[in-house]
């Protein structure tokens, strides 16, 4: 009985906040989450994002939390969340020419680039997105014919986001 009890208070330990991404590895685990993807075959998300900024917080509130999207990349990612305060972050965000956040990007294990959304997705397009970079990792041959959905934001609300 013990025992039921300890995995179950780890299980819940484990779990991620209500708001918050399934998270594998902070900014500075970077290093850790290419070298578990080149194990796995799963492909990174990464989750550029600041406490500063509006978008990030309503992805926060309504995007994250959505038991889909946490079951995706539980089950077919390793989530990096990026934060543009750390000194990891920070050097994340000029690999990856992030100028501008919420900032999702796919990568595989070797850093090449899946596909990235800049700006406020819903949980219909993040699903979508999410989906179809798997989709194109399963099938590189048809990826062109049916290439990631790629959304560049112009605009007041979004200046510097790419």
């Amino acid at each position: 009985m013990l025992t039921i009890v300890v995995v179950g208070a780890i299980w819940f330990i484990a779990q991620p906040s209500p708001g918050q991404p399934f998270e594998d590895y902070q900014a500075d685990g970077y290093q850790l989450a290419l070298a578990a993807a080149r194990e796995s075959g799963r492909p990174i998300l990464l989750i550029f994002t600041a406490p500063w900024c509006p978008p990030c917080q309503e992805m926060r509130r309504s995007v994250w939390p959505d038991d889909r999207i946490k079951a995706l990349q539980a089950e077919r990612y390793l989530t990096v969340t990026v934060d543009a305060r750390s000194p990891a972050g920070a050097e994340l965000y000029k690999q990856y020419f992030v100028i501008g956040t919420p900032m999702v990007i796919v990568i595989d294990a070797h850093e090449n680039l899946i596909g990235r959304w800049g700006g406020l997705m819903d949980v219909q397009q993040m699903l979508s997105f999410l989906n179809a970079a798997v989709d194109v990792l399963a099938d590189p041959m048809n990826a062109a014919a049916n290439p990631m959905p790629d959304q560049h934001v112009t605009g007041d609300q979004n200046k510097g986001v790419s």
